[in-house]
């Protein structure tokens, strides 16, 4: 969800639907993957080039902030991908 109201914000500012930002696959892999770089980005479905330079520090501010919030590793730049589970215990 706080990958969803970040590009609903994207999408406010630039008047455009938030589809044209990132497909809802896209945050679902965002989600499931957790990318720390920017270089781990272009990994993730619906991530080219141009996306990248535009959204892409933006999204991995989010998900450094959800980390840190909820005491999960610090992300860093030279930290290897990690995938989460996220199904309840």
């Amino acid at each position: 969800e706080v990958l969803r109201a970040h590009r609903l914000k994207l999408a406010q500012e630039k008047g455009v639907p938030p589809y044209v930002i990132f497909g809802d696959r896209t945050l679902a892999d965002l989600a499931v993957r957790w990318p720390r770089t920017m270089g781990e980005l272009p990994q993730i479905f619906g991530i080219g080039q141009t996306k990248l330079e535009q959204y892409g520090e933006g999204f991995l501010s989010v998900i450094r902030l959800y980390a840190a919030e909820h005491g999960w590793p610090t992300v860093t730049n030279t930290a290897p991908a990690q995938t989460l589970s996220l199904k309840p215990k």
